[in-house]
């Protein structure tokens, strides 16, 4: 996998509204999938559908989540069905994959590993690689992506030189002009990261995530305006908190 290749991607999808289901640009999910070796199909309340049937047999029931189908892979005359489970909610952040393994004569495999998560919200399932490749977006600074390899499931967390966009830092900083003030005299300026609307807040979510961001230095930066009423200029944020120049 090319990783500046994958980091642009990546960060394309990160900086989508946070309102929309994550990937929601090139990605939907559905309640049915028909494969060669059954069909998958979710059930359960249309607002609710936290159990997965394949040709009518119940292989999976979601521990109170949201269901949803993605993807049929065929792995050498197998299917394998990426489905996931989450929150139900823009406020949600991660989502947990899973693999309905199907081959006809065999009873339907669910395979997942704790850690086969985005814990930025955001995914992608990409064409023309060797095998079975989702990925996850990024996680502590570092590009994460799956790959099914027979019955398992394997993680990968590999280094990226991808940045936040300036417009994105640039966002953040008015976050901290805008939230991080003194407001009252019960408050002590503690480290804490800016307050915001629910979007604002969900956005900064995803961005701790990403490549060079420092959340410690957002914290340390959002306390000293508490403290001394001046906030930063835009030139030092951006080097402190965005490891932009």
């Amino acid at each position: 996998m090319n990783p500046l290749r994958f980091a642009l991607r990546a960060l394309g999808i990160a900086l989508l509204v946070h309102a929309a289901p994550s990937g929601a640009d090139e990605l939907a999910s559905s309640d049915r999938i028909a494969t060669p070796n059954g069909v998958a199909r979710l059930t359960g309340p249309s607002f609710h559908r936290a159990k997965l049937s394949v040709d009518g047999k119940l292989v999976f029931e979601g521990p109170g989540d949201v269901l949803e189908l993605w993807r049929d892979y065929d792995v050498a005359g197998s299917d394998a069905v990426l489905f996931s489970s989450d929150c139900s909610g823009s406020g949600c952040g991660q989502r947990h994959f899973y693999f309905a393994l199907l081959k006809r004569g065999s009873r339907p495999q669910v395979v997942t590993t704790p850690d086969f998560l985005t814990t930025d919200g955001h995914f992608d399932l990409p064409h023309g690689h060797d095998g079975v490749v989702v990925e996850l977006g990024f996680e502590h600074g570092f590009r994460k992506w799956a790959q099914l390899n027979g019955q398992q499931v394997r993680i990968h967390l590999d280094p990226s030189d991808a940045r936040i966009s300036a417009e994105d830092c640039e966002r953040v900083h008015r976050m901290a002009l805008e939230g991080c003030s003194k407001v009252g005299p019960a408050d002590t300026c503690e480290p804490r990261d800016p307050t915001g609307s629910h979007a604002d807040l969900g956005m900064l979510a995803s961005l701790s995530n990403a490549p060079g961001f420092d959340s410690t230095a957002l914290r340390a930066t959002c306390q000293a305006q508490c403290a001394t009423g001046a906030g930063p200029s835009l030139d030092t944020f951006k080097k402190v908190v965005c490891a932009l120049r």
